[in-house]
């Protein structure tokens, strides 16, 4: 019985990454270039905060109504499944929104709204499941093979994305073709994610058992202290990150005047940096802590922001995603994992619900203020350079203030920042390439 048990968790395991994987083609040719979508239907500063934030907003607080859809469902598995089908056909209309005239930017704000419901609604069900699924000590690596096998293919199909957009740039009609052939490979990708969900094994589950936990149950009890002064420290976060992020993009195509093709090896540098490192964060993560992740990563995040000021040149901002890509992969990985460790079976859900509506409400207000900066910005040549250096001075108060009261929740090896991001680097397939290298000419020698 345990046997088969352990196969049907390896099985459902292996299924997750191929679910994942084809995720991963979603997001490359689809979710990659909301934002350039955007740029291209002439959306203003505020409607671009909007696109970025609001939708995710939305699908955020739509998760509190995830647990009465369990109870009636009594199936994570079934809802999942549904959901991810029902979030592919979501692109048809969000396609379609070029030929609904002088309000197609509100139209597209709506329907991305609609898509983020659809996809966010269920993700704390999927969480539980994965939490049953996943041994908690395996977490970090799991979690980090799964998603740089992800963000390999997520990589290679957003790079393939946007030089079919650079062939289809001549002419109004020809760039709605090439957006419209992207988002329907993103499309057919879903669904082909939904059957590969369908195909996992859910273990034993009753959502009538879950505890339902409340927001004043949390502010009441020592027990859910770190989960308390973990939902304000990343909110935070968020709400700062969120003042800038939404204005990358617009500053690169149009402020810069790049081309799609210049926008997709500018941002591939990120993409490359999560696929060096991912795996390894993780290890990193299951071996010292996610809590040392954070803190060790955390500042460095101030400082990508920075970055931004110094030059628009294109080798320059592809330097600056490769250092993004490597320090954020480790902070989210991280921050997944802690907040595994801080909530357990019977509280994931809600634990989860909660985390994820609070993200959401502050990413819009971040992005709303961004938006607000840009408009009355008059101190750099370009109005999107003011939220680069003001999001980085909120992260590091925001740092500053809660790091040093972050506990690890489970017991782990002692080490020092420094120490993490040697085995970081010393870690990375590059970096086992040159060093087999310079032994092979040393050996020659």
């Amino acid at each position: 019985m345990e046997k088969s048990v352990n196969e049907r968790v390896k099985r459902s395991l292996r299924y997750s990454i191929y679910a994942n994987n084809a995720w991963a083609v979603m997001a490359g040719f689809g979710e990659s270039f909301f934002s350039a979508f955007a740029v291209f239907l002439q959306a203003s500063p505020l409607q671009m905060s909007l696109i970025a934030t609001l939708p995710s907003c939305i699908g955020s607080l739509s998760q509190l109504f995830c647990h009465r859809i369990l109870r009636r469902l009594k199936s994570r598995r079934l809802f999942v499944y549904r959901n991810i089908f029902a979030h592919g056909v979501m692109y048809l209309p969000i396609a379609s929104v070029f030929f609904l005239g002088d309000h197609r930017v509100n139209y597209l704000i709506a329907f991305l709204s609609i898509y983020s419901i659809i996809g966010m609604i269920y993700q704390p069900a999927w969480n539980s499941w994965m939490g049953d699924l996943v041994d908690p000590k395996e977490r970090g690596s799991f979690f980090g093979k799964r998603n740089n096998i992800g963000v390999i293919i997520q990589f290679v199909c957003f790079l393939t994305a946007g030089q079919i957009l650079q062939l289809s740039a001549s002419g109004m009609q020809n760039k709605m073709m090439g957006f419209f052939i992207i988002f329907m490979v993103a499309l057919f990708a879903r669904i082909i994610s939904a059957i590969f969900m369908s195909m996992k094994w859910e273990p034993e589950y009753s959502p009538e058992e879950e505890h339902i936990t409340t927001l004043s149950e949390i502010s009441d009890n020592e027990e859910y202290s770190n989960y308390k002064r973990f939902i304000t420290f990343v909110p935070l976060m968020v709400f700062f990150g969120s003042v800038s992020a939404p204005f990358a993009v617009p500053y690169i195509l149009k402020d810069l005047n790049y081309s799609y093709a210049t926008y997709t090896f500018i941002v591939g540098g990120g993409f490359l940096m999560r696929i060096l490192t991912m795996p390894v964060w993780g290890r990193i993560a299951d071996i010292f802590g996610p809590r040392k992740v954070i803190a060790t990563t955390v500042f460095f995040t101030v400082i990508t922001q920075l970055l931004w000021l110094v030059s628009g040149k294109v080798p320059y901002l592809i330097a600056i995603m490769c250092v993004s890509g490597f320090i954020f992969a480790g902070f989210e990985i991280s921050l997944n994992a802690y907040l595994f460790d801080s909530t357990n079976s019977k509280n994931r859900v809600m634990g989860f619900t909660y985390f994820n509506v609070v993200n959401g409400i502050s990413a819009v207000a971040g992005a709303l203020f961004g938006g607000f900066l840009v408009k009355h910005n008059s101190l750099f040549w370009s109005h999107y350079l003011i939220v680069f250096p003001v999001a980085a001075l909120g992260r590091l108060i925001v740092a500053l203030i809660f790091i040093p009261g972050f506990k690890e929740i489970r017991k782990t090896r002692e080490a020092s920042g420094l120490r993490i991001f040697s085995h970081v680097l010393m870690g990375m397939p590059t970096t086992d390439l040159i060093l087999r290298t310079f032994s092979a000419i040393s050996r020659k020698s």
